[in-house]
C-alpha cells in the first residue's frame, strides 16, 4: 500500500507477500530481498517544499545483523539511476552502511524487535558516491519489528526553501522519529497511516504512535537538483534478512 502516489512503482529484488497480522487477518506487503529496492514517483512529483513520508514495516528474522538501508528521494523512478545504482543522477534522505551499523535482534514479552544503537546518518549521492551528514540532534526511538504480525514506523519530515533555479544549493532540514522501546512490541494499526501523515513530526498523533519514550531528531545540509529534480520515493535494502513493508505514505504539506 503507497498513499499519496498515481502511477505504478519500479522494483528489483521486490515481491508481494502474503503475511499473517493479529485476529487471524493477513496482509500484502512488499518484499525487498538482498539488494532489493523500490522507486514511485508521487502525483507532486518534484513540485514540493515540505514534505512527510511514513514507513510502515518489519525486518524478516531472528538474529542480528549489519543492515545495509537507504531510503530518501531520488531523481526519477528509473532504478537505472535510483539511489542503488552505481549510476544515480541525484539522491537525497538517510544511508545505514552495513559496515556502521548494526541492528541488534532483542526477545520480547510477546513480539521480537532490533534495536539500532546509533543515530541514522543523513545522506546525498550522485554517481557512485555517497556523502554522509551525521544524525542530527535528538534520539528517536530507532526499534524496528522482526515478527510476522509486526508494524513499526519511520516518520521523516524533508523541508527546503523556495530556489532560483535547480543549480541553487539550498538547505534540506530533516525531521523524524521512530518507534521507541515502550513501543517496540506494538503492531501499528494500518489506519495509522493517516494519522501519521497528519499535523506535523511533533503532533500528539505521532507522539503516541511512535513512543512518548523518543523524541524527534533534526538535521540539515545544503545541496542541490542540478543533476535532477528529487521527485521520487526511493528505498534501497542491501542486507539478508528481507524488508518487508506494510505501508507507505507521502504527502506534500506545501
Amino acid at each position: 500500500m503507497m498513499s499519496g502516489a498515481t502511477g505504478d512503482g519500479n522494483g528489483t529484488a521486490a515481491t508481494i507477500v502474503s503475511r499473517n497480522i493479529p485476529n487471524s487477518k493477513t496482509e500484502n506487503r512488499l518484499s525487498l530481498a538482498t539488494n532489493g529496492e523500490y522507486a514511485r514517483t508521487p502525483y507532486f512529483g518534484g513540485e514540493w517544499h515540505k514534505i512527510r513520508i511514513v514507513l510502515m514495516f518489519r525486518a524478516t528474522g531472528a538474529a542480528t545483523f549489519n543492515p545495509n538501508f537507504r531510503f530518501g528521494l531520488c531523481n526519477t523512478n528509473s532504478l537505472a539511476t535510483s539511489v542503488g545504482s552505481a549510476t544515480c543522477t541525484n539522491f537525497i534522505g538517510f544511508s545505514l552502511d552495513s559496515g556502521t551499523y548494526t541492528w541488534t535482534h532483542n526477545a520480547g514479552v510477546v513480539r521480537n524487535w532490533y534495536s539500532q544503537g546509533i543515530g541514522t546518518n543523513m545522506a546525498d549521492k550522485r554517481v557512485n558516491t555517497i556523502t554522509t551528514h551525521g544524525g542530527g540532534v535528538g534520539s528517536d526511538g530507532r526499534h524496528w519489528g522482526s515478527q510476522e504480525d509486526s508494524r513499526t514506523v519511520w516518520v521523516v519530515e524533508i523541508t527546503r526553501p523556495v530556489f532560483a533555479t535547480s543549480a541553487t544549493s539550498v538547505t534540506y532540514s530533516f525531521t523524524w522519529r521512530s518507534t521507541s522501546t515502550n513501543n517496540a512490541e506494538f503492531s501499528v494499526s494500518k489506519d495509522a497511516l493517516i494519522r501519521l501523515l497528519e499535523g506535523d513530526v511533533g503532533n500528539q498523533d505521532i507522539v503516541n504512535i511512535t513512543g512518548t519514550d523518543a523524541g524527534a531528531v533534526t538535521g540539515s545540509f545544503s545541496f542541490d537538483e542540478s543533476t535532477g529534480a528529487f521527485d521520487t520515493l526511493n528505498i534501497f535494502w542491501g542486507s539478508t534478512p528481507n524488508l518487508e513493508l506494510s505501508a507507505i505514505g507521502v504527502r506534500k504539506i506545501y
